[in-house]
């Protein structure tokens, strides 16, 4: 009971870490980063409130099956909490830098750029269910996405490529700010998929 309450409390953090991505795109539009800030805040609280409780329950006798969920449990707290520092710390602050160079991505970057984060906001929605409930099915989905997020990538670093070419005098900072927004888009991808492998069986 102790160790299914501990998972209840995990389902809460991928919540708020979940819906901090949901916030993404109109922190990027505003430039407001203190909502984001506050709920990645909120994830640290919790994650230290869940691994003292955790703590507690380590000390007590465990079967082989319990130690095992115990120290997956624990784990677990480390890897919602990566998601959310990556969401917090490395793609949010982004927003003022696109803001401040003034970059409004062209029709076909802006509609590369959706499918992207659709493509990770669905890997981030099933590494998180795949980590706090063991869904197999959910962690293939976050591993299957790996190509997706590759071809998208690969588009949008052309379209890059070509925009150094133009007659623009802003060209190296707006390149350097688009790809540092693709390079931690891809980031959150990279921790989803870590959170999916290890629910998967080595088998898989």
């Amino acid at each position: 009971m102790a160790l299914e309450r501990a998972r209840m409390e995990l389902g809460h953090m991928g919540e708020l870490t979940e819906a901090m991505l949901g916030k993404v795109k109109s922190a990027f539009k505003s430039g407001d980063l203190s909502e984001l800030s506050q709920q990645h805040d909120q994830v640290v609280v919790l994650r230290e409130a869940v691994v003292a409780y955790l703590q507690r329950v380590g000390r007590g006798e465990l079967s082989d099956a319990e130690a095992d969920e115990h120290a997956n449990l624990v784990a677990a707290t480390g890897e919602i909490e990566n998601m959310s520092a990556a969401i917090s710390r490395d793609l949010a602050p982004l927003a003022q830098s696109r803001k401040e160079a003034n970059i409004t991505p062209s029709e076909e970057t802006a509609e590369l750029l959706e499918r992207l984060f659709q493509t990770i906001q669905e890997s981030a929605h099933c590494a998180l269910l795949a980590l706090v409930e063991g869904d197999e099915r959910a962690a293939q989905t976050v591993v299957a996405n790996r190509g997706a997020i590759l071809e998208l990538t690969s588009e949008l670093l052309r379209l890059q490529s070509v925009r150094l070419g133009l007659d623009d005098p802003d060209r190296l900072l707006k390149h350097r700010v688009q790809f540092e927004v693709l390079d931690k888009l891809r980031r959150i991808y990279s921790v989803a998929e870590h959170m999916a492998i290890s629910v998967l069986p080595r088998s898989a």
